[in-house]
């Protein structure tokens, strides 16, 4: 059986990538398809920024849903090589870990 410590380092380290494969599977349905987006997404981008005409709003809606997919695998990719760092058996070097980059104390 796992201890306490033990099972919260198991959660920190697995619970982001879970999370994130499951939010990539959310997305990957038909429901969050481009066609089912275009509506909630345009209401929202004209209460923040006012209105927009439809030939601006495909391409808008594009760059949006273009910029999430990159943040969001992005995002994904990160959490892997945290745990890849948590896990490997050996160190990756600090200056080239995106995630412990900044925690690099020599160089």
């Amino acid at each position: 059986m796992l201890n306490d410590r033990r099972l919260r380092y198991w959660l920190s380290a697995w619970f982001p990538v879970a999370l994130g494969v499951a939010v990539i599977a959310l997305e990957s349905t038909e429901w969050m398809g481009a066609d089912h987006t275009s509506g909630p997404l345009r209401w929202l981008f004209q209460a923040i920024f006012g209105p927009v005409s439809n030939a601006r709003w495909v391409v808008l809606h594009s760059l949006i849903r273009k910029s999430g997919h990159f943040l969001g695998y992005g995002g994904i990719g990160l959490t892997w090589l945290r745990l890849v760092d948590d896990f490997a058996p050996f160190p990756l070097p600090a200056g080239r870990n995106p995630c412990t980059a900044g925690n690099s104390t020599g160089g």
